[in-house]
């Protein structure tokens, strides 16, 4: 499982992360997948949702929602060996990225002139900063149910902070004008987690 502060875990929505097996006989694609939806009901469970046969299905954005359920949104992802949903009754989005290099080139296609102006000054271009930005825009997409519709750099992030305990939290702007909160933590195994909803 995902190990976070308590500090990190106070403030976020109702979730659950569960290990993905690396062994077996379906493909690692299947594998994520059935982690996934595991993860999901884990976090309808912890949200209070007991509905007893409860199953996981895509809209035709790509978007995951519940057969049984209405009135609650759902949100999943994996990466590396790990996969993670969360539940709320407003738009969520989550997205998990394990930090790893990454080309540089990356961070002027996920940031744009003027949020490269906002962030001047600190280390922006790692790999845990380049990680970072991409989960905090990720996570508002998948919110925002739009997938990769929009072009990452188009998502503006108006203010981010550090807080305690590996947390950070941002408002992002989309291309439509909608304000996003996001939650970001990084946990104890190298990967950051964000979690977006409206502000």
């Amino acid at each position: 499982m995902l190990s976070m502060t308590k500090a990190a875990r106070t403030n976020l929505p109702a979730h659950a992360s569960v290990r993905i097996a690396m062994r077996g006989g379906l493909s690692l694609r299947e594998r994520e997948r059935q982690a996934g939806h595991q993860a999901a009901l884990n976090a309808a469970r912890s949200y209070g949702i007991t509905t007893p046969e409860l199953s996981v299905m895509y809209r035709e954005s790509g978007a995951p929602l519940f057969r049984e359920v209405s009135g609650v949104n759902v949100s999943i992802s994996h990466s590396g060996v790990y996969a993670i949903a969360a539940v709320s009754p407003h738009p969520i989005g989550v997205d998990i990225e394990r930090v790893r290099h990454r080309d540089p080139r990356m961070y002027d296609y996920i940031s744009s002139e003027e949020e490269q102006e906002l962030l001047d000054g600190h280390e922006w271009q790692t790999p845990t900063a380049i990680t970072t930005l991409w989960t905090i825009k990720e996570s508002v997409m998948k919110a925002a149910t739009v997938g990769l519709e929009w072009a990452p750099r188009t998502l503006l992030i108006e203010s981010i902070a550090r807080g305690d305990g590996g947390v950070a939290t941002s408002v992002v702007r989309d291309p439509s004008g909608v304000r996003w909160y996001v939650i970001t933590v990084r946990d104890t195994s190298n990967y950051i987690i964000s979690f977006a909803e409206p502000v």
